[in-house]
């Protein structure tokens, strides 16, 4: 997979996804576009990804399929959960305690039962499936 930052100057969130893209090394098939914000510090970032290549700009996206909104502890949270189908694991404490701030809507996931995929696909990408 090949990890292509489409901003001249990434603001902390793209810097972040990208260095954790290159790590996870993670390949997919398929497409999407997917939005998140970090409201504790007001940046935001989006990842689309088709054909073994994954861009990733400042700013969100109105055409995004799913948008993940919440602090930025939780989304690092989110990503380094342990996943099942695309979801957070309930069988590791460091999914329950994810799934926990889901429930509570401390980590806000829009679009996920409209791209059950999409969402399957980030997860993986992000190294947690």
């Amino acid at each position: 997979m090949q990890v292509r930052l489409d901003s001249a100057e990434p603001n902390a969130l793209a810097a972040m996804l990208v260095e954790r893209l290159e790590q996870a090394g993670a390949t997919i098939g398929g497409s999407g576009r997917v939005s998140l914000k970090a409201v504790d510090i007001g940046l935001s970032a989006t990842l689309e990804f088709a054909s073994g290549l994954v861009s990733v700009r400042n700013g969100s996206s109105k055409e995004a399929q799913l948008r993940l909104r919440s602090d930025t502890a939780s989304l690092v949270e989110l990503a380094d959960a342990p996943s099942l189908l695309g979801v957070p694991s309930p069988f590791s404490a460091s999914g329950r305690d994810v799934l926990s701030r889901l429930v509570r809507r401390r980590i806000r996931i829009v679009g996920a039962f409209r791209h059950p995929l999409v969402l399957l696909r980030f997860s993986r990408l992000m190294g947690a499936g």
